[in-house]
């Protein structure tokens, strides 16, 4: 007992000295800045509705962005046809917090995390760096971390073909939980074993959901988005600064055979992990293949980090104290002690050394 509260002491103290750290997020013009890009196409006529990807960025977009969500996620947001902005990035604000812990709490347990420890604990989750960059930005990732939570859910409960489904429908929604799914597909095929039934319903839940919501339910929406807009998107990078956290952009170029490595590594070890773990702790197996996701995509700042929240969320609960703490200084560590190179470089590769 006294251990545990010296070493919640020390998480709770973490946090504190990292809240400053949000003076690194790179503020935007505005608040909103990517809320601002969805809304803009749906009032820019019923041309750039119909089919956004046709528009290339005339719709109004502060920096001249075009669409670069999938049809799923872009028509996800019809709401806005009706609200202003300042009233949009209001109400997605509020929604991203009443989302995020609603997810917490699913996480932890509902009786768990009403206790007093814990929601100081989410509390102080919720003021450092990666979710006020969410709300700044008005960023949409807490419907992946919800449809990748529900697909867990589904997996404690034995219902395989939804649980794929769920997986396969956070991959057209965001296309980076795609990555989850593959790491989390190939343990549900290692680990087929005298679960030849359980291993197809998964399999055929995910691919279903992703071949309807990504191109059969949106056709020549999904088209120009899959095979143009994306390729094309995917070529831009994040750049290493403290606040990014994309392995392809930050160590590619010379790096690119280390990167790869990294990359490889990172997917085969939640590959194997989930092969080994998924039947006994799809909690685990589910949390940690989403938290890799985003470090494979081009432009992955660290807004995306909240995908990586229910995994110490669930190393607190468990009391895995020195896990827990290396994953805060790594996800939620004050940026300022990263921001002189080659310190930018070396932060993410903290992240993966957790994560490993």
């Amino acid at each position: 007992m006294a251990r545990t509260k010296k070493m919640y002491g020390i998480a709770i103290a973490l946090l504190v000295a990292s809240i400053p750290g949000i003076g690194k997020i790179p503020w935007a013009a505005h608040w909103g800045f990517d809320l601002q890009n969805i809304h803009e196409f749906y009032h820019c006529g019923d041309r750039a509705i119909a089919n956004p990807y046709v528009i290339a960025g005339a719709c109004g977009d502060v920096v001249g962005r075009p669409m670069p969500y999938p049809p799923l996620l872009f028509y996800s947001f019809y709401w806005l046809k009706w609200v202003s902005l300042e009233t949009a990035v209001w109400l997605w604000d509020a929604f991203v917090l009443v989302a995020l812990t609603g997810a917490a709490a699913t996480w932890l347990g509902r009786r768990r995390f009403f206790r007093k420890d814990a929601l100081v604990f989410w509390a102080l989750l919720l003021l450092q760096l990666p979710v006020v960059f969410t709300l700044e930005r008005g960023n949409n990732d807490v419907g992946a971390v919800w449809l990748w939570t529900l697909g867990w859910l589904a997996f404690e409960r034995r219902r395989a073909g939804t649980s794929g489904f769920f997986a396969g429908l956070a991959a057209a929604f965001k296309v980076y939980p795609a990555t989850a799914a593959a790491a989390l597909g190939g343990g549900v095929l290692l680990s087929a074993r005298g679960r030849a039934r359980q291993t197809l319903a998964w399999s055929a839940g995910a691919l279903g959901a992703l071949a309807v919501f990504a191109f059969l339910l949106f056709p020549e929406q999904g088209r120009e988005y899959w095979l143009h807009m994306l390729p094309a998107y995917s070529k831009q990078g994040a750049g290493i600064w403290p606040y990014s956290h994309s392995l392809s952009r930050t160590f590619d170029g010379p790096f690119w055979l280390p990167a790869l490595a990294i990359r490889l590594g990172l997917l085969g070890a939640w590959t194997f992990a989930a092969a080994r773990r998924l039947h006994d702790d799809a909690a685990l197996t589910f949390a940690g293949t989403l938290a890799i996701s985003t470090y494979f995509a081009g432009i992955s700042y660290d807004y995306h980090l909240g995908t990586t929240y229910p995994l110490p969320l669930l190393l607190f609960k468990r009391e895995r104290w020195g896990l827990l703490l290396l994953g805060l200084f790594a996800v939620c560590g004050n940026r300022y002690l990263f921001g002189a190179f080659p310190l930018p470089v070396l932060y993410p590769l903290l992240q993966i050394l957790w994560l490993v």
